[in-house]
């Protein structure tokens, strides 16, 4: 998030991170609810959206823009 987010913002990352909890990608590593983690079934799947998607991590992100 940037420095001072909106509600809508806050609301939104806030939602794509409880997304991301429920379904086992990320654990709270805090006791806070501020650091989290990758978790194996979370680098497996971005694993294979890489591959479905054919990226190569070694490049660049901006090599996959039009």
């Amino acid at each position: 998030m940037g420095e001072n987010p909106s509600a809508r913002e806050e609301s939104l990352w806030t939602d794509a991170l409880n997304e991301l909890i429920r379904y086992g990608l990320v654990e709270d590593k805090g006791y806070k609810g501020e650091v989290f983690r990758v978790t194996t079934i979370g680098y497996k799947n971005a694993d294979r959206i890489k591959e479905a998607l054919g990226i190569d991590t070694k490049n660049s992100p901006f090599d996959y823009l039009d």
